[in-house]
């Protein structure tokens, strides 16, 4: 049987500036913050607020993180991957996972700027190739966003922990 006590101090664990960076990560997904507002059915002050520390409620981040393939689990302890798992891409038919969006050239400064980033992020740690790859991708993807390179940096930290 479950202790109520120990539950809610293992829930009360959760480091809110790590939380705070998953959930700017999440918002940094969506082409802009309104757009982000518009799906979790809140207004931007009240998203921004989650970022900031507020104590978020679920609904509206389920929202976001579902219509962006984020694992929910992910986003509320940082733990494994990002990214709900895809089928095998090649088995797929044509167009299933692709995007609406025109594929955009690879901006090479953010790409730089993105590994610099996770370097940094890792400090003397060492991450599998696929995961180093994945932090990579996912700095590369905020930065061009929009992502200010400060929480770019603290949702690195976060991954990377």
């Amino acid at each position: 049987m479950l202790n109520a006590g120990s539950e809610l101090e293992r829930a009360s664990q959760v480091p809110a500036p790590e939380l705070e960076c998953r959930i700017s990560a999440l918002i940094g997904l969506f082409k802009s913050r309104t757009e982000a507002a518009t799906v979790a059915g809140m207004s931007t002050d009240q998203l921004a607020r989650y970022e900031k520390g507020g104590t978020p409620s679920f609904p509206p981040l389920a929202k976001l993180a579902v219509v962006k393939g984020v694992r929910l689990d992910w986003l509320a302890t940082g733990e494994g991957d990002m990214y709900v798992a895809r089928p095998n891409r090649v088995e797929e038919p044509p167009g299933k996972w692709a995007s609406d969006e025109p594929s955009q050239p690879l901006r090479r400064d953010d790409l730089k700027i993105a590994l610099q980033l996770a370097t940094e992020a890792l400090g003397e740690k060492e991450l599998p190739p696929g995961k180093h790859a994945e932090l990579v991708t996912l700095i590369y993807e905020l930065l061009v966003e929009g992502l200010p390179e400060a929480k770019v940096l603290r949702f690195a930290r976060a991954f990377a922990a």
